[in-house]
C-alpha cells in the first residue's frame, strides 16, 4: 500500500483511488517530524563545494588533494590508522606547487561557523609554516578559493593565518 503524510491529520494515509472502499484501510500511525537542517552547511558540504570548483580548474585539477582525517571510529581501528600513519591534526586541503618562497599550500577547511581550530590543527599548523609551506585556515568554501587563487596568482597573499 502506498501512503502519504496528511500535514493536517498528523497520521500517514493510504491513496484512496490505489483500491476500492473495502480494500481502503487508514493506518493511523504518528509520524516524528524531522529536526529542521542546519541552514550552515556542514564541512562536508563545504569540501565537496570547494573540490567541484577546483576539479574544474585548469592547475588545481591535476594538483589539490585531501587528507581523509575526519574519521569516527573504533579504538582498535583507530590503533590500526595509527600505525599505518594517519596523524590527527593535519590540515584538509595540499597543494603541491611552490610560489615564491613557499614548498606549498596547506588549507585547514571549516565550516562558515561553529567550527573552531583544536589544539592538534594549530600545533601542525605551526610545525608546516616552520618548515617553509604557507598555512591557512578557511572558514567556508569560497574563503579556501580566494585563499587557492591568491597563492596560485602571487597576489594579495601574506602569512597569517
Amino acid at each position: 500500500m502506498y501512503y502519504r503524510y496528511d500535514q493536517g491529520k498528523g497520521y500517514m494515509q493510504g491513496f484512496k483511488g490505489l483500491y476500492s472502499e473495502e480494500e481502503f484501510i487508514i493506518k493511523k500511525r504518528h509520524v516524528k517530524p524531522k529536526k529542521p537542517k542546519s541552514l550552515v552547511p556542514t564541512e562536508s558540504d563545504e569540501q565537496q563545494a570547494l573540490f567541484k570548483w577546483a576539479f574544474n580548474h585548469p592547475v588545481l585539477k591535476d594538483y589539490i588533494l585531501h587528507i581523509p582525517n575526519e574519521r569516527k571510529c573504533s579504538v582498535a581501528a583507530g590503533a590500526k590508522f595509527k600505525r599505518l600513519g594517519v596523524r590527527s591534526g593535519i590540515p584538509d586541503i595540499y597543494l603541491p606547487i611552490p610560489k615564491k618562497s613557499y614548498h606549498g599550500l596547506w588549507i585547514e577547511l571549516k565550516r562558515v561557523s561553529g567550527s573552531k581550530v583544536q589544539d592538534s590543527q594549530k600545533d601542525w599548523i605551526a610545525k608546516l609554516k616552520a618548515q617553509g609551506y604557507a598555512v591557512y585556515v578557511a572558514y567556508g568554501w569560497m574563503e579556501a578559493k580566494a585563499i587557492l587563487e591568491d597563492y596560485l596568482n602571487g597576489t594579495g597573499f601574506s602569512q597569517k593565518a
